[in-house]
């Protein structure tokens, strides 16, 4: 061997000598990138949050000992674009999670590439609930689900007995989200979306005026706003100009007002007194001391480089991302795992690109780290107290135009359709059905379906369509046939429900009693002592009295040659005869008057009966 080739395997040995220790050893700093739009209404309070997390991070001897935490941020400029081009760029320089990204729709696009890469996104802001699903292993919420926050809104539709509602949106993954969780929640409580006011995401105020001003020609005056905080005050001042938020109109909004009245200055609160009257929903953050530390240290530092937005909900997410992190990072380095970074063989640079996918390495442990973050559990001081399970009652609500009255939440659409119901214009039977001329229908049945259509909780137009001439009755078949081919909505009168017509349509309950009865004729009969005698007819009557005189008779053959009673003269044994046929018909006779005496042979035994006592003879 060499003294070359000796010199060149010293230094391979050395090497790989060198790469065993430090692969032994916990590394001095590990990086961590943040995605984020800078200059907007979360990006705001959140970069100070996650800075200042960073720093208490690394003061605090407990966590990653030994090892500081790097912090690498990237503006993604409110574009799906450049935040999805920064986000690369990011995953570069070898981070082994993502804070971020802040937009739904930046999380769509990058959830894809953390999946290749197996880096963990952990998003502050990111509310969409799609976001959820198992296609995105590697994205992690730390804050609430637009889910949770759009059952809410269905729950305060339901209490003030509201069944239709305008979803006014922003038309990005966020905003479709957000109002395809409200259409699940109010179907839960039976009511609905009945109009979707999809607002273009970068729209200017005309053009968010003249889509306010199309569903204000919708009958519903519940609008639920679901749109982004920095752009979503126009939405207010157009409403104003269109007099929306006059009395009669509810506006319940979600919590992106909320981040954007909390991050504003006083002064920028003094032209709002058109959003008076508003239901807003905010996300709530149990009192703690660790919530006071942290406000009491971002007003300082706020105030020392005169940052003039204020702290938000999401604040608190951001910075609690920040630690769910580090204490992974920490155990995952406990654990004994290495912070490598390899190759990925799917991804290759083609000839003259200057994309550099290959720049972009598979995190090695990132498998392992994900299985950290899902075991860090952040428990809230509200879940640790016993549910409320009692009725909740409201406070009084100051609605829009200073009215105290809660809104009917519904008028009258300006351009809506009415229900075209079809009644049969027919020659018999005026009282449950009759047309006295166009759309002047009368009749048992429209009194019934109007009383129907009061009751209903939402506006419902309705046009009589009368059919036939009035002179013979119209098919009634062929009506429930029209309805059938959507050339009537509905059709009211006296139907009978039969089976040609269940086939091809729905029929309501039957609501006049039906079954078979018999129509007789009725006399009227004046009472009178005699009327015991009308069950019976006259003939009925003489068979029936004749029969008692030949029991009679037959008695008396029987009784009158050993019983003395039945003796005497003519005229008393006739009198006797008749006496006994009709004292048998009201009197129970208890004495032992009949001597007469019989007996039975039945084989060896003989049967005695005299005077009505029976012996049995062997």
């Amino acid at each position: 061997m060499g003294a070359a080739q000796l010199v060149a395997w010293f230094l391979a040995f050395a090497a790989a000598a060198g790469v065993v220790s430090a692969a032994g050893a916990r590394p001095s700093e590990v990086a961590v990138g943040a995605l984020f739009t800078y200059d907007s209404t979360i990006g705001h309070a959140a970069r100070l949050a996650i800075e200042l997390a960073v720093d208490d991070v690394n003061a605090d001897g407990t966590v990653l000992s030994g090892t500081k935490l790097s912090l690498k941020s990237r503006d993604t400029n409110c574009s799906a674009f450049i935040g999805t081009v920064e986000a690369l760029q990011l995953m570069e320089e070898n981070v082994v999670a993502v804070i971020g990204p802040q937009s739904s729709g930046i999380g769509h696009v990058i959830s894809h590439v953390a999946n290749e890469l197996h880096i963990p996104l952990l998003s502050f802001a990111a509310t969409d609930p799609t976001l959820s699903a198992l296609e995105y292993p590697y994205f992690l919420r730390t804050t609430i689900s637009d889910y949770f926050q759009m059952n809410a809104v269905a729950s305060i539709v339901d209490y003030y007995q509201w069944k239709r509602v305008t979803a006014i949106y922003v038309d990005d993954d966020y905003g479709r989200g957000g109002v395809s969780a409200l259409g699940d929640a109010l179907a839960s409580k039976r009511a609905m979306i009945s109009y979707k006011a999809a607002i273009p995401p970068n729209s200017n105020s005309d053009v968010i005026s003249d889509i306010l001003f199309t569903a204000n020609m919708m009958e519903s005056r519940v609008m639920v706003v679901h749109v982004n905080p920095d752009t979503g005050m126009r939405i207010f001042s157009a409403a104003n100009e269109l007099r929306m938020m006059a009395t009669g109109y509810v506006w319940i909004v979600t919590d992106w007002l909320a981040a954007v009245l909390d991050s504003s200055a006083s002064r920028d609160l003094k032209d709002m007194s058109h959003i008076r009257g508003l239901i807003v929903l905010r996300q709530h953050t149990p009192e703690s001391d660790v919530k006071n530390e942290f406000i009491s240290k971002w007003n300082t530092v706020a105030h020392n480089r005169s940052i003039t937005s204020g702290l938000n909900s999401y604040s608190f997410y951001a910075y609690d991302s920040v630690w769910t992190v580090a204490r992974a990072i920490d155990q995952f380095l406990n654990s004994g795992q290495q912070i490598n970074f390899s190759t990925d063989p799917k991804l290759h640079d083609s000839n003259g690109s200057t994309l550099r996918l290959s720049t972009l390495k598979i995190f090695d442990g990132g498998e392992q780290m994900l299985q950290q973050l899902l075991l860090t559990n952040f428990t809230e001081i509200l879940y640790q107290k016993p549910p409320n399970t009692s009725a909740q009652q409201l406070y009084n609500v100051l609605w829009p135009g200073d009215s105290t009255t809660t809104p009917k939440g519904w008028v009258f659409r300006n351009n809506g359709k009415a229900l075209r119901v079809g009644v049969p214009n027919k020659a018999s039977f005026k009282d449950l059905v009759s047309s006295r001329g166009p759309g002047n229908v009368t009749g048992y049945c429209i009194d019934v379906f109007n009383a129907a259509i009061k009751l209903l909780p939402y506006p419902t137009p309705v046009q009589f369509v009368t059919i036939g001439d009035g002179t013979k009755n119209p098919s009634y078949i062929g009506i429930v046939q029209m309805v059938a081919a959507n050339i009537l909505d509905a059709a009211v009168g006296d139907f009978a429900i039969v089976r040609n017509g269940t086939a091809i349509s729905e029929y309501t309950q039957p609501y006049v009693e039906a079954g078979l009865v018999i129509v007789a004729p009725v006399k009227q009969i004046n009472p009178s002592a005699w009327a015991f005698l009308k069950p019976f007819t006259l003939e009925m009557w003489c068979v029936t009295g004749a029969l008692f005189i030949l029991v009679g008779i037959v008695v008396w053959l029987l009784e009158h040659r050993i019983n003395e009673e039945f003796r005497g003269s003519p005229r008393q044994q006739v009198i006797t005869i008749f006496w006994f046929s009709f004292s048998t018909m009201f009197t129970s006779h208890s004495k032992k008057r009949l001597k007469h005496a019989w007996a039975v042979r039945v084989d060896n035994m003989v049967i005695c009966c005299a005077d009505n006592q029976f012996k049995l003879y062997c």
